[in-house]
């Protein structure tokens, strides 16, 4: 019993491939408890599977669009008289970066803590940096939060107003960008 699995960009193609199988066998391809296929007849009801049949002894189970769900453990096997034969694929399915501001506006008193935070998404789990705009952070700028999609700022000064860039990458596609622009106020000043 030979297996292969190729990631294509939006689909996933599992192949098996059965030496000496005779025509009283059929491949059947599961995913945990729920069978898709067995030979070339599709059982799943799900539009975006397929199965091919690539001569007697090779099959190939097509998932096109694919989406995160799609991600998982897929088995060919075959029934023999004297037990059953299979292959377990692993599918990871990758996805580029999402980034999001969780409150786009931030106000707060000058002398306050602040703390910046956007929801990140994707596979792998993106590594996320902070810039700000026209300028280098403040220094007492840290990541926080436990994937650093948080940025504090501890005594934010009325210098320190602006945009920050919140910035997730994966190597999946193009980095994604959330802006947040936070506004200290402070109480009137006289020269």
């Amino acid at each position: 019993l030979f297996c292969y699995v190729s990631n294509l960009i939006s689909s996933s193609l599992h192949s098996c491939q059965v030496s000496h199988l005779s025509a009283s066998h059929h491949v059947v391809w599961r995913r945990g408890y729920d069978v898709l296929a067995t030979g070339s007849v599709k059982l799943s009801p799900d539009p975006r599977l397929s199965v091919s049949s690539l001569g007697g002894s090779s099959t190939s189970l097509v998932i096109s669009s694919l989406t995160d769900s799609d991600a998982g453990q897929y088995v060919c096997q075959v029934a023999l008289l004297d037990g059953l034969l299979s292959v377990s694929h692993s599918l990871d399915v990758l996805s580029a970066p999402t980034v999001r501001p969780v409150v786009a506006l931030t106000t707060v008193k000058e002398g306050e803590d602040a703390t910046l935070e956007c929801e990140v998404g994707g596979n792998p789990r993106p590594s996320v940096t902070w810039s700000r705009a026209g300028g280098p952070l403040p220094a007492t700028a840290r990541a926080a939060c436990p994937s650093s999609n948080c940025l504090a700022l501890a005594g934010v000064a009325r210098t320190q107003a602006g945009t920050y860039s919140c910035v997730a990458s994966n190597g999946v596609g193009e980095a994604a960008v959330a802006e947040i622009r936070i506004i200290v106020q402070f109480p009137p000043h006289i020269r």
